[in-house]
């Protein structure tokens, strides 16, 4: 059975396609989009919204054109250090 296994010519997604629950998500947008503006969605969202709902719209339009801020981790090790732990269990079958 030679060929088994491992990386073979033309296998797997091609490069940029999307998967189905991505394609099914974009259609769901893409329907809601054809029933609203959502351009005219936000504008009215930032004149009468609460300003919680102003906040909210305003932070994600900034996300999406400066990308998220980086956010800082530090840990309490010396010099700031994360200290990783990782555990292995090794589960045991019983033959009885």
């Amino acid at each position: 059975m030679a060929g088994n296994g491992g990386k073979r010519p033309g296998a797997g997604r091609k490069k940029g396609s999307k998967n189905k629950s991505t394609q099914e998500i974009q259609a769901v947008v893409d329907a809601i989009f054809r029933k609203i503006d959502p351009v005219a969605k936000a504008i009215k969202l930032l004149e009468f919204g609460s300003d919680k709902t102003q906040a909210t719209v305003l932070l994600r339009l900034f996300e999406y054109k400066y990308g998220k801020p980086v956010q800082e981790i530090k840990g309490t090790g010396e010099d700031g250090a994360i200290r990783v732990i990782v555990e292995h269990i090794a589960s045991h079958s019983s033959s009885a």
